[in-house]
């Protein structure tokens, strides 16, 4: 048995560690996604930084004691969080029981609960969250549920009985996408599809998606059909279904800073004026906007979102300049009435995630990860325009905050690399990453783990976007508005809000339960 000494965090001296209570105290922690007003929030990040101690450890801690619930705190200092009024609160089991309880026997929520709690504690007015339309984890909700011409029950509601999706960027994601719905289209409802949630999400089955729109920028793509479109240089994915003409011409969109510097010597921009985006979108009945537009589309990718907005779709951000994550955009998103999710799409199994997963089993194990590195070569041209260093910035934030935001320690500056490395054009639409990660374990012992994967790139994240559309319709079609924190927690690498895989799927399924299609629509379809 161990006590902390007199250097721990406030609140934590004289409480012993046994090998049970600090493996109940890591391992079986569940999360809560809590959104805090600012006074709020800025008065636990004040008290955080006084005790030296990690957020979490004391807005639990004073949880803990509210509710009467034993509670060993980690005893580790953390970076101080940003301004995001969503916090991610990993506590007990029993507290989280208990704070449940205490919302259905005041007929109030979870989130007003916990956020009374620490109002009491630290001398701040509470304020409610009450009027907020989804509780957390779902969406962001509005006093007005969505825009006058989405909303589901103001009589202007879009056709629920498909998901009309269009799509910026006909690259090798895109090929696959549209391959990925025409190979699965005949699945059975209860089959199980690798790299799927579920064949029918919420109501709407793989066939309910219909592609209304596409937009590039590239000759041999601009003004041709989808299903040729898909397949014109520089794609060079896998084939595993063959796509009919789907009667949709490819439109000339905008430039902007959408083509790098490597990529221009191997495209041509396609003549022609950029193509009337919103009346496209409008004109279309376009409900979900999928943005594959290639890496470092800082401009191109912002403007986009602007075309969205106007034209009043969900969207979804596969690509990693921050949108979703971000709060201007949340708000503008909020405003509109209409959902996000976002941002950077993650694979079935990829780098990203396995590298991810095997943090989480490092820190459930115990064992301290000292350092790590993971490098991806590929053949592609979205390795080719990250050899364009300068357009890799966000693309690294986004791999390693999704990487280390597994660990509740920081891993100092210097020991963790995670980012595209060169281009091989001999793997084509292939990836092979490489990971190794070095931590200590019992006795101060050194464990190393190396590990190498190799993937088809594309069709690798195909099965998320094609349940993400789903889910950004299950938001439009109830009135759900800025980003889906669940969703894109689970399906995105750079989400508002980070939360471990398992619980973000739990978050999602829960979303799916409370949104889906009511059951006799959904008879209604089959």
């Amino acid at each position: 048995m161990a006590t902390a000494g007199p250097g721990a965090p406030e609140g934590t001296a004289g409480i012993s560690y046994t090998a049970s209570t600090l493996s109940a105290s890591t391992s079986q922690r569940k999360g809560v996604l809590v959104r805090a007003p600012f006074s709020l929030k800025n008065a636990l990040v004040r008290e955080t930084a006084r005790r030296g101690a990690s957020l979490n450890d004391v807005a639990v801690g004073m949880l803990a004691d509210a509710f009467g619930v034993p509670y060993v705190p980690s005893g580790r200092r953390s970076p101080l969080p940003g301004s995001s009024p969503v916090v991610l609160l990993r506590m007990p089991p029993e507290l989280k029981d208990a704070i449940q309880a205490e919302a259905f026997r005041a007929g109030s929520n979870t989130n007003d609960v916990i956020l009374a709690a620490l109002s009491r504690e630290l001398g701040v007015p509470f304020e409610s969250n009450a009027r907020r339309t989804v509780p957390f984890g779902g969406g962001r909700g509005k006093d007005t549920p969505m825009a006058a011409s989405n909303g589901s029950t103001n009589g202007s509601a879009r056709s629920k009985d498909k998901v009309r999706v269009a799509i910026i960027g006909v690259g090798n994601c895109a090929n696959s996408l549209l391959q990925g719905v025409e190979y699965y289209k005949s699945a059975d409802r209860d089959a199980f599809v690798p790299g799927l949630m579920h064949v029918d999400l919420g109501g709407y089955h793989i066939s309910d998606i219909e592609f209304t729109a596409a937009f590039d920028v590239v000759k041999g793509k601009v003004g041709e059909d989808l299903a040729d479109a898909m397949w014109a240089k520089p794609n060079d994915t896998i084939k595993f279904a063959d796509v009919p003409k789907t009667g949709i011409k490819v439109s000339r969109g905008m430039t902007h800073d959408g083509i790098g510097k490597y990529l221009s010597q191997v495209v041509e921009k396609a003549p022609g004026e950029t193509a009337d985006i919103v009346k496209i979108l409008r004109e279309t009945g376009t409900d979900v906007v999928v943005n594959y537009l290639p890496v470092g589309s800082e401009m191109a990718a912002k403007w986009y979102a602007e075309q969205i907005l106007e034209a009043g779709c969900a969207m979804v951000n596969c690509m990693p300049v921050f949108i979703a994550r971000e709060h201007y955009w949340q708000k503008r998103f909020e405003d509109a009435g209409l959902p996000i999710i976002g941002d950077d799409i993650k694979s079935q199994v990829g780098a990203t995630i396995s590298h991810r997963v095997l943090t989480s089993l490092f820190r459930e194990r115990g064992v301290h990860l000292d350092r790590t590195m993971q490098l991806n070569v590929g053949g592609n041209s979205d390795f080719m325009n990250m050899l364009e260093r300068e357009r890799l910035e966000s693309k690294k934030i986004s791999k390693t905050n999704a990487v280390t935001s597994m660990l509740d320690y920081d891993l100092g500056e210097g020991n963790v690399h995670v980012g595209p490395s060169d281009y091989v054009p001999w793997l084509t639409d292939r990836k092979w990453a490489y990971i190794r990660m070095e931590g200590t374990a019992f006795g101060d012992v050194p464990l190393n783990l190396e590990l190498k994967l190799e993937v088809w790139d594309s069709p690798n994240s195909a099965g998320i976007v094609i349940d993400a559309v789903r889910l950004a319709k299950l938001a439009l079609n109830n009135g759900i508005a800025g980003a889906l924190e669940g969703p894109s927690s689970y399906l995105m690498k750079s989400p508002p809000v980070q939360i471990v895989d398992s619980e973000a799927r739990e978050s999602t399924e829960r979303f799916i339960k409370q949104n889906a299609l009511k059951q006799e629509r959904a008879a209604a379809k089959e």
